[in-house]
């Protein structure tokens, strides 16, 4: 059964009276935290320019929750009026630019939401944060394939805190050298597993900045002459196959 509960968006301070589009991040949650419990970071993603939507949902890794997503803020884009209240986010939602992040159980929804849903097309980069190796997903029946992942990612993990049984240094760079799109990682150090969907924010936004709003600033942080994640000394176990200014 699908314990699929409520949506929760959040939305710059600024959307109500602007005439523009926004881009979009999909969350897909990690095992134990729904949306609820991480507000503060949404509410961060948010601040730079984005519709963040989140859920409630407890199973995130078959990716049914970033497809319900989807279809929720293609809804609330395309009727001005919802249960009869005028709807902030018509007209709004920036279908061009949208991206989608998760962490453990979440980053094999990603993974999945990426390369095998509906809706697999709509999204241009993703976030993968402590993703659940392959071998434990697929003792869990929740397999899944990086090597179909054809847009920009991001993978970070982790590094001891005693519960990198999760995804250990080796079986992060298996999944990384799966990929065959654009794309980099890194282990932060003393960090533990469950401690990653927090302690990342800077460089998720960066990416994102990136990715879905051409930001060049941004993008000085992963490629480049001197990338900035490859001199940050918090970091080890950094790799990037990125060509492109996008």
């Amino acid at each position: 059964m699908q314990n699929f509960e409520k949506y929760e968006i959040w939305y710059p301070a600024e959307l109500k009276d602007s005439n523009r589009k926004y881009p979009i991040i999909v969350v897909n949650n990690g095992t134990g935290w729904k949306a609820s419990r991480s507000k503060n970071i949404y509410e961060y993603y948010a601040s730079w320019g984005f519709i963040v939507v989140g859920n409630e949902e407890s199973y995130s890794w078959n990716a049914f929750g970033a497809e319900m997503a989807i279809k929720h803020m293609q809804s609330l884009n395309d009727n001005r009026m919802i249960n009869e209240k005028e709807n902030v986010f018509y007209q709004k939602a920036d279908f061009e630019n949208v991206g989608i992040i998760g962490h453990s159980q979440g980053g094999v929804g990603v993974i999945k939401a990426i390369t095998n849903t509906e809706h697999k097309s709509i999204y241009k980069a993703a976030v993968v944060l402590s993703p659940t190796n392959k071998e434990l997903a697929e003792g869990l029946e929740w397999n899944y394939d990086a090597s179909h992942i054809d847009i920009p990612i991001m993978l970070i993990s982790g590094e001891g805190g005693g519960d990198d049984w999760v995804v250990t240094g080796e079986q992060l760079t298996a999944i990384y050298e799966n990929i065959n799109s654009e794309k980099n990682m890194m282990r932060r150090k003393s960090t533990a597993h469950g401690e990653t969907q927090f302690s990342e924010d800077g460089y998720v936004m960066a990416w994102f900045m990136w990715q879905l709003q051409g930001d060049e600033e941004a993008a000085k942080a992963f490629i480049g002459d001197a990338p900035e994640i490859i001199n940050n000394e918090l970091y080890q176990d950094q790799r990037i196959n990125m060509k492109i200014m996008r």
